[in-house]
Formats: structure tokens, sequence, C-alpha cells
């Protein structure tokens, strides 16, 4: 089942910011918008880029002034950054 055109077509050419683009579902989320012509930045923890549509970052969003920047002029935020990382970085940064 695909979204109806109206929706994609509202999609098309938006800035997206996905936080945890890196994780199995944000993985999805990153490449549907990048199908649906967003331009695409994935902001994680981790240094592995998905989809080379994409700009990855790699940073902590408990950083304020860094979340800030990285949102400024975002029409679309899609949150699905948790606090553990994926096999890449939960050695260096275990969960408490």
């Amino acid at each position: 089942m695909s979204l109806p055109d109206v929706i994609l077509d509202a999609l098309k050419g938006r800035s997206a910011l996905v936080t945890g683009g890196t994780g199995m579902i944000g993985r999805e989320v990153v490449r549907f918008l990048c199908d649906a012509g967003c331009e695409v930045t994935s902001v994680s923890l981790d240094e592995i880029t998905v989809d080379s549509r994409a700009r990855y970052v790699k940073g902590d969003l408990a950083e304020f002034n860094f979340f800030n920047a990285l949102t400024k002029d975002t029409d679309l935020l899609q949150h699905l950054a948790r606090n553990t990382g994926t096999v890449v970085v939960t050695p260096d940064l275990p969960a408490a």
C-alpha cells in the first residue's frame, strides 16, 4: 500500500531531520523520505551511512547548541533516537 500522491507531493523538496536514522526503524524512515523527494539529514551517535541520498551527522542531541543548529530551517522532524545506540556505539556509550 502506498501513500496518496497528495501526501508524497507535499513532502517533495522539504527538509527532513531523522534522529536515530541509523536504527532499525530510522533506516526505513530515511529511505521513505528520500524516496518521497525530501532533503534528508540523519543524526545519530553512529558513523554509519545507510542511504547515500541522505546526509549523515554524528552528534549528541542532548547538546542544546548542536540540536538547535541542526534543526534550524528544518521543515520536518522525525524523532526516533533513544539513549542506546547500535552495536557500533553501545560498547563506548552503554545505556544507563
